[in-house]
């Protein structure tokens, strides 16, 4: 029936109409459903903010992808986790010393600047 005379006029007063707003959301809806936009975004970084800077302006296209490499191998993961526990020791370490200042008692050796 698609190939009919009917069907030509049809398609081409549809092609012709404004969109409604119904059309744009069906266009929309098959546009996520297929995945076209994501077929589109791939490989771009996003900032969050629509229309907001391109977090990657700057950085080589192998500095990218050698951090995503470290994100999905989990390197990425151990290296933060590994920095916070230092940071954690840095601050717990400041704590004694100033504990120690407080209170007129020596540092211990192990929270000295050297330790």
């Amino acid at each position: 029936m698609q190939d009919g005379r009917g069907f030509e006029r049809w398609l081409a007063k549809r092609q012709t109409a404004p969109q409604t707003t119904d059309d744009r959301v069906y266009a929309q809806y098959l546009d996520q459903a297929l995945g076209l936009s994501a077929q589109r975004e791939a490989g771009r970084t996003h900032s969050g903010v629509p229309g907001g800077p391109d977090p990657s302006e700057g950085i080589s296209d192998d500095r990218l992808y050698a951090r995503f490499r470290s994100e999905l191998d989990g390197s990425a993961a151990r290296r933060r986790a590994e920095d916070q526990a230092r940071q954690e020791r840095r601050d717990r370490q400041e704590e004694h010393r100033r504990h120690a200042r407080e209170m007129g008692f020596p540092t211990r050796a192990q929270y000295q600047d050297g330790a």
